[in-house]
This record gives structure tokens, C-alpha cells and sequence, in this order.
């Protein structure tokens, strides 16, 4: 009886957000010896119970997502505690070697399956450049709209904050756009 009860309250804990942090990679200035380094941020306007919506990463040339669990950014999630609660917004950097890369929503969960139309415009990333991307707002959870707002001042605000080696660094901007 021990055992069910310890598995309902770590249950429990974790459907309330306390065992789901977004976890921010460890990056410096090292990073740009080899590649680049972008960073953007998501906000979503509604809550999605049934499913958590999320941005994989895939490599433009062979349109293969880039290391699954390492380049999952979550939009919807509502158990992950969040950088800007005022638009239920995550504060996200990746470091990736230099190319082109793009951005396409999926979701967390098998059920219901929802297959999304909204994409990205791909983008590029320089070895020793630091890139800001924009904030990716997404609305809905099975069908969704998006927008791509310009929070630079208070994203890279954040950027100096957690990566002051990187945030030293100069900022090229270049804002997603949807594709038509």
C-alpha cells in the first residue's frame, strides 16, 4: 500500500509542475568556436490540458529533427514552471554548429493526434554569431495561430543575466517569419 501511495503523490506532484523544470543548457563563449548560438522566446496565449505543443528543431537539409531531447522547446506545457508569466512564456537558447536550421511545431502527447500547419521560416546561424530570433507566440491548441513578436530588450536582458560570457557578445537579429 506504501509503494501506490508514494506513486500517487509523486504523480500528483508532477501534474502540479514541481518535478518539471525547464532545464537552460550550460553555454559560454566556448560554443562559438565551433558553431553559433540562438536564442528566442514562446508564449501561448491558452492553456492546453490534452497535450503540451512544442518546437522541434530540424536540420534544413535532411529536414531531420537535431538531437530530440535536447532540442525540444516547449510553447503549451502548463506543468513547466515559466520565464515570463505574464504571457506563460519560456526564456530559449540552443547552440548548434553552423547552417540552417528550422523550426516546426509538434506536440508532447500521442493523443489526440494533431499534425500542425503553421511552420517557420528557416534561419541561419554563423560560427562565432549570436543570433536573436524573435518571440514565437503561439494561439490554440489543435488548430493554432502564430505570431512572431519582437521582444529583444527584454529577451537579451535574460541572455546577459543567465550567460553573461555570451550576452557580451555582439547580437545580430534576425526575426522568424511564417511561411506562406
Amino acid at each position: 500500500m506504501r509503494v501506490f501511495q508514494l506513486v500517487l503523490i509523486a504523480s500528483l506532484f508532477g501534474f502540479a509542475g514541481c518535478v518539471n523544470p525547464h532545464i537552460k543548457p550550460k553555454l559560454s563563449e566556448l560554443e562559438l568556436t565551433h558553431g553559433g548560438i540562438a536564442y528566442f522566446s514562446t508564449a501561448s496565449l491558452e492553456k492546453c490540458i490534452a497535450h503540451s505543443i512544442y518546437l522541434s528543431l530540424k536540420n534544413e537539409k535532411d529536414d531531420k529533427a537535431v538531437n530530440f531531447p535536447k532540442y525540444q522547446f516547449f510553447v503549451t506545457n502548463q506543468f513547466v514552471e515559466k520565464d515570463f508569466p505574464e504571457t506563460r512564456g519560456l526564456f530559449q537558447i540552443v547552440s548548434l554548429p553552423a547552417g540552417t536550421y528550422k523550426l516546426s511545431f509538434d506536440q508532447g502527447h500521442p493523443i489526440p493526434n494533431v499534425e500542425y500547419e503553421q511552420l517557420l521560416t528557416p534561419f541561419t546561424i554563423e560560427q562565432g554569431e549570436v543570433k536573436y530570433l524573435g518571440e514565437i507566440e503561439v494561439d490554440g491548441c489543435f488548430r493554432i495561430a502564430v505570431k512572431i513578436g519582437d521582444k529583444y530588450e527584454r529577451d537579451t536582458e535574460k541572455l546577459k543575466a543567465l550567460y553573461p560570457d555570451v550576452g557580451i557578445r555582439k547580437i545580430s537579429k534576425g526575426l522568424l517569419k511564417i511561411s506562406k
